[in-house]
């Protein structure tokens, strides 16, 4: 019996086969390699974008962060100011108060042969003086703060802190005037300015007070400088 006319046929699909595997292999190795190269590209892609975002997201932060921390620095001046500004207006009406205690005044260096009556009117004056400079911390604390202020919100927010700084000096100043001034006809030499100056020195006396008004002025000021800045406005 011929064995070649029945295996023939079989090797030929044998070998058909064998190459249709083979071409198949290398078909699915090439298009598995693609895949995998389309695949590993579009990861470099993601995770590119993914580190651009990333970055983005990073930076976004840090500026509203720098953002919020510079309107919190903001806000904490403008709140110390306002308060200050709000506590001098009661330590000067303290300091202006037109009552007083004997024992006010006595901290005063007295001329040579200085009278009693002389004396005790000079001790009423200085006795402004006094009570000034047992609250002077507060009024300087409050003014080594107006360069920070003009730094940040511009030569507006000096002009309250000018305006408050005139109102004290004149008090100041008056009291060392009368001080200055008392016993040996120095009301009858100084009338005018001796009347400016008990006005300056006593909350009330004058009709406006001229120190009230400019103290109340420079806190209607700052209020107008600060409030925009506490509501986050600015």
């Amino acid at each position: 019996m011929e064995w070649y006319p029945l295996i023939g046929p079989a090797v030929v699909a044998a070998l058909v086969s064998g190459v249709i595997s083979v071409v198949g292999f290398i078909v699915s190795s090439r298009t598995a390699r693609g895949i995998h190269q389309e695949k590993l590209a579009f990861d470099d892609k993601l995770a590119e974008r993914k580190f651009d975002f990333d970055k983005q997201l990073a930076e976004r932060k840090f500026a509203l962060d720098a953002r919020l921390a510079d309107r919190k620095r903001h806000q904490d001046l403008a709140e110390e100011v306002l308060v200050g500004f709000y506590e001098v207006h009661d330590l000067m009406m303290a300091v202006r108060s037109p009552g007083g205690y004997e024992s006010e005044g006595k901290s005063r260096k007295r001329d040579p042969g200085e009278n009693e009556d002389v004396a005790r009117e000079k001790d009423t004056y200085f006795a402004i003086l006094e009570r000034f400079d047992a609250r002077r911390e507060p009024v300087a604390k409050l003014m080594s703060r107006q360069y920070r202020m003009v730094a940040w919100f511009g030569e507006e927010a000096a002009v309250p802190f000018k305006t408050l700084h005139e109102a004290i000096v004149n008090v100041t100043v008056s009291a060392q005037m009368l001080v200055r001034c008392a016993g040996d006809g120095g009301r009858r030499a100084n009338t005018t300015s001796w009347t400016k100056w008990e006005e300056a020195i006593w909350w009330g006396l004058g009709d406006p007070d001229p120190v009230a008004t400019k103290i109340d002025k420079a806190i209607e000021d700052i209020e107008r400088v600060c409030r925009p800045i506490l509501k986050g406005d600015l």
